[in-house]
Parts: structure tokens; C-alpha cells; sequence
């Protein structure tokens, strides 16, 4: 019997969401969320920014989960590498959102947390830039004299 994935029996593979935990975890802080209201644009942008650094993040997390040979990282996890061109499997391993790596039908290398991750801050992104754009036409930036 196989154990989880990621449990103390198992360490050949981590949840790794802790980055994405920490991020979300300072964007939350509830100041923040009472003061979103009076946001800048230039506070949009910065949240905008980290978002996108957490979107780029999650991207290359993914997209090196197989690394340059994904026979060699299935080997290296344990399990057999017996995706067949054509199938379904060989033709999520060419597309970029959602990510795969399957080693198989029922072993993915890409971690979990990968494509929440990527539609979730890509989405904040785009919200976030959105607002700012929002924000700097109802309030154009007074010069002082």
C-alpha cells in the first residue's frame, strides 16, 4: 500500500505552499482590508507587483517540476515514466495552464498547489492593476505650488 504523497512516510514530495502561505498572510494583514478603500494607485501597483512575483513564482515552480529530462525526475520519484504520445497525459505535458507533468496516469511532478495558485494571482493581478487604473482617474495627482 502506497503512502500520501508528502506525509512523513512518504518526504519524496512536499505540499511546498509554504511561500505562498507567507505571501498571502502579509497581503491579509487587516489593516490593509480596512484601508483598501483609501488605496492609491501607487498601493494598487505595489500590490499588483507582488502579485505578479507570486504568479511568476508558481509559473516556474511548475514548469521546473519535470526539469529538462521527465523521465529521468520520474525515475528519481520513484515512479515509472509510461505516458504515450497521443494520450491525454502527453498532450497536458504541452500546454502551459493547467500545468502537468505526469510520470504516469496517476503520478503528476507539478506540486498541487501550482495551478490554484497561478489562476488565483493572475487573477489578483488583474484586479489589482485594474484598480489602480480606477484609482489615478478618479484622483489625478495634485502638484503642490
Amino acid at each position: 500500500m502506497k503512502t500520501p504523497e508528502g506525509s512523513a512516510e512518504n518526504p519524496k514530495r512536499s505540499s511546498g505552499s509554504s511561500p505562498i502561505c507567507i505571501l498571502s498572510a502579509l497581503i491579509c494583514r487587516s489593516e490593509m482590508i480596512v484601508d483598501m478603500r483609501r488605496w492609491r494607485a501607487k498601493h494598487w501597483l505595489g500590490l499588483a507587483f507582488v502579485s505578479f512575483l507570486a504568479t511568476a513564482y508558481a509559473f516556474f515552480t511548475g514548469a521546473a517540476a519535470a526539469g529538462l529530462d521527465i523521465g529521468e525526475k520520474c525515475a528519481m520519484a520513484g515512479e515509472l515514466f509510461s505516458v504515450r504520445p497521443g494520450s491525454v497525459q502527453y498532450r497536458e505535458l504541452q500546454q502551459a495552464y493547467p500545468m502537468h507533468a505526469w510520470c504516469n496516469a496517476s503520478y503528476d511532478l507539478v506540486p498541487a498547489w501550482v495551478n490554484p495558485a497561478l489562476a488565483t494571482f493572475a487573477i489578483l493581478t488583474l484586479a489589482a492593476v485594474s484598480c489602480s487604473i480606477i484609482s489615478a482617474v478618479k484622483r489625478p495627482m495634485t502638484t503642490s505650488t
